[in-house]
């Protein structure tokens, strides 16, 4: 340590030693800094690739047993869904114009008065995919507030989209659909989807898409039963 001290005093007599010095001195802090840049966590990152399966998981926070109202915007038109769900059962009603009617829902087989028919909103398969989805594309970013609640930002391309519900390939430039997810006390109350790319992309628009999901009554809902079997 001496010797040291001894070189420093000698190097700060001469301008080439004080030089040496200043450089040095420099040197060592910005290599500090930039190993304590790299040892530091990150709270937070924008590639989400391999954070995705981590990050969030909608049928482990919501589990199998809610209410939900869903609002689907396509342009100019509005329609809506509102219903509950136990397990692989669901009951919901869908509003669309002069149209409202009820469906009964097992598995991926819809009933209304009694028989099978049609699925009555093609955007439902969408809603039925929400966990595919979401891993299917990459997060962006999370916001923590103060009263607990999260919202998470996913981005997806219309051609993931698209695959996911086993329509045909798409080969387009486009900007990335979003995903704003919000979850409170552990559940997710909403989700928003902005498809304004992927509707124009697969010509479902004009312009613009946009479905908005509610959640709510977590574990509340009782037996959903086919009332319209007979």
């Amino acid at each position: 340590m001496k010797k040291v001290i001894e070189i420093i005093k000698n190097l700060k007599k001469t301008p080439r030693g004080r030089g040496i010095l200043f450089f040095t001195f420099y040197f060592f802090f910005f290599l500090i800094l930039a190993i304590v840049a790299r040892l530091s966590p990150n709270d937070s990152t924008m590639d989400g690739k391999e954070d995705n399966e981590n990050v969030f998981s909608f049928v482990e926070y919501n589990g199998d047993n809610y209410k939900y109202d869903y609002t689907f915007y396509v342009d100019s038109y509005t329609a809506y869904v509102k219903g509950e769900k136990n397990s692989d059962k669901e009951w919901f009603n869908y509003s669309f114009g002069n149209e409202n009617r009820d469906y009964y829902k097992e598995n991926f087989l819809y009933y209304s008065d009694g028989v099978i028919v049609s699925k009555p909103n093609a955007l439902l398969d969408i809603t039925d995919s929400i966990d595919t989805i979401i891993k299917k594309s990459s997060y962006d970013s999370i916001t923590n507030y103060q009263s607990g609640k999260k919202v998470y930002r996913y981005q997806i391309s219309s051609a993931t989209i698209n695959n996911i519900l086993g329509m045909q390939d798409l080969d387009v430039e486009e900007k990335p659909n979003e995903i704003v997810i919000s979850v409170i006390d552990n559940r997710v109350t909403d989700i928003e989807f902005i498809l304004d790319s992927y509707c124009v992309a697969t010509r479902t628009c004009s312009d613009s898409m946009k479905l908005n999901l509610k959640y709510s009554d977590f574990e509340s809902v009782k037996e959903i039963v086919n009332d319209n079997n007979n």
